[in-house]
């Protein structure tokens, strides 16, 4: 093997049977989002509830989504799992 391939990281988007694309979650959380923006900005929604707390809400939902994201791609890691049964002793 070469250099350049000991250095080459695998990069795949693994999704189990019961998932889907964390691209595919990111696009629906983004139009969940707008969504909840323009019904902020047209007033469907009480005027007691102020605007940065929409703001803070959305950023609380991509923050909280984008760490459980670093933590399931930390658990998939190449040769962090168990070891292949024909490896177990």
């Amino acid at each position: 093997m070469t250099s350049e391939a000991d250095e080459l990281d695998v990069y795949m988007d693994v999704v189990p049977n019961n998932s889907i694309p964390w691209g595919e979650y990111y696009l629906g959380l983004s139009a969940f989002s707008l969504a909840l923006v323009a019904a902020v900005w047209v007033g469907v929604f009480p005027a007691s509830i102020p605007s940065l707390a929409w703001a803070a809400l959305i950023g609380l939902l991509f923050a909280g989504s984008s760490a459980y994201h670093v933590y399931e791609n930390s658990q998939q890691l190449l040769g962090n799992g168990d070891k292949p049964a024909e490896f177990r002793s």
